[in-house]
């Protein structure tokens, strides 16, 4: 009887651990799916981190995080928006000279 619940306890030890390996792998294989690195081709996320040009002080920071201005229907991207109120504002000195 003994070794019956022994014989028992060691396959469910051994089903347990092969379900976590499994499930590990699995894991690890959707981080890497979800990571921009493993991706091919252009998706939202790759977009998000292109980078683009400041055109006040011309620093490059990711297209996710910039500022954008519609200017003469071309869109401007600024790293801040100090910088987006200082192109306004040379922008207005240059119209108004």
């Amino acid at each position: 009887m003994i070794r019956v619940i022994l014989r028992i306890l060691y396959y469910v030890v051994i089903f347990w651990i092969v379900i976590k390996i499994i499930l590990i792998f699995k894991k690890k294989k959707e981080d890497e799916r979800k990571h921009p690195f493993f991706k091919y081709g252009v998706d939202e996320h790759y977009q998000k981190d292109k980078l683009v040009k400041d055109n006040y002080c011309n620093t490059y920071i990711p297209q996710g995080k910039a500022i954008s201005l519609n200017y003469d229907g071309q869109l401007l991207y600024f790293c801040s928006e100090e910088c987006r109120d200082k192109f306004i504002e040379a922008l207005k000195r240059k119209h108004n000279n």
